[in-house]
């Protein structure tokens, strides 16, 4: 179907499940083969973006990036740049963040961060639940696990905190 679609005029690209085998490396060389040199594949799934991008994909779909643009971006410069090196240790910052996401789903989190991070109070549109009351603390301990981390490196980091009352 992919194949079919880059065929078409004014799809020049296509945004990717995380492979299920993790091989990206296999995945894209079989769409580069079969579609045009032009042709664009990205990747979601926010705590495969990274490995994606290192792998030669072109884009990573990131929920995160709403949020904390800042330390998505040291993620993306450093994988663009193929420093693995600086993206393992950015990848590890965010590890108990993709860890949330995994359990609880991406989108029920960034609710709960831009909620702790004190930018709105919002719960998610039925019928999605808010995280349950004991995840709230697991939000703010990768966020405060995510800056401690990421203000090592020289890259902007970004200007919310959690907040922790």
């Amino acid at each position: 179907m992919i194949v079919r679609l880059a065929k078409v005029a004014n799809i020049d690209a296509v945004k990717m499940p995380l492979p299920p085998d993790g091989d990206f490396g296999a995945e894209l060389a079989a769409l580069r083969g079969a579609t045009p040199s032009t042709f664009s594949v990205g990747y979601s799934g926010d705590w495969g973006g990274a490995a994606a991008l290192l792998a030669g994909g072109d884009a990573w779909y990131s929920v995160v990036a709403g949020l904390l643009p800042s330390e998505a971006l040291a993620l993306t410069v450093a994988a663009q740049a193929g420093n693995i090196s600086g993206v393992e240790r950015l990848d590890r910052a965010f590890q108990p963040l993709w860890g949330l996401f995994k359990e609880f789903g991406s989108f029920r989190v960034m609710y709960a961060m831009a909620d702790v991070l004190g930018l709105c109070k919002v719960d998610p549109p039925r019928p999605l639940l808010p995280l349950p009351q004991a995840a709230l603390a697991r939000v703010v301990s990768a966020l405060i696990h995510l800056g401690a981390l990421i203000s090592e490196d020289t890259s902007p980091v970004s200007p919310y905190y959690p907040r922790v009352d």
